[in-house]
């Protein structure tokens, strides 16, 4: 269940660390979405992590949200589109 804002009534958006597996490695993304159900309905090819792999430094956890947190209606991000157009 998505919390609200109680000013405008709509659903807030929270962060889910996200990972696009493409055999040899992978994209790491943090996605600002309403539920992760809402990130694999939208983009199916990405696994959602409930918590970052045991292996993921604070660090680079950080690193990962200040670099590469993106709106999951972000129609411009390079990464997203060509998530999209390989569907295509």
């Amino acid at each position: 269940m998505s919390r609200q804002s109680p000013d405008s009534g709509l659903a807030v958006k929270r962060p889910f660390l996200t990972v696009y597996d493409y055999g040899q490695g992978g994209v790491w993304r943090v996605l600002l979405a309403e539920s992760a159900d809402e990130v694999a309905s939208k983009y199916p090819e990405l696994k959602v992590l409930t918590k970052p792999p045991t292996w993921m430094t604070a660090e680079l956890l950080h690193d990962i949200e200040a670099d590469s947190t993106r709106d999951i209606d972000d129609q411009d991000d390079p990464f997203l589109a060509s998530l999209r157009n390989h569907r295509a």
